[in-house]
């Protein structure tokens, strides 16, 4: 049976450059406050599995990109990698 390593994105949603998370070691669920980026990190296994952006809350590939705030001007590629053992 296969599990889940960690993952890699790189400037997806709310995660600014390259963020690595995990090891998955044990993983049964992901919690934290409002606002830590779970529903994010969720988005991000459907997105490299081949969910479709209209399914991950978003309404156009532009908005799964980094943006630091409203204002800002997103950035110009994101990508999300997902290491399956």
């Amino acid at each position: 049976m296969g599990r889940l390593r960690h993952l890699e994105l790189d400037n997806f949603k709310s995660y600014s450059g390259k963020q690595v998370v995990g090891p998955f070691d044990d993983f049964t669920c992901v919690i934290g406050p409002n606002g830590a980026g779970k529903s994010n990190l969720m988005d991000a296994v459907s997105f490299v599995l081949g969910v479709q952006s209209k399914h991950l809350r978003s309404s156009s590939l532009k908005e799964l990109l980094y943006r630091a705030d409203a204002d800002s001007t997103p950035a110009s590629k994101a990508s999300v990698r997902l290491i399956y053992e």
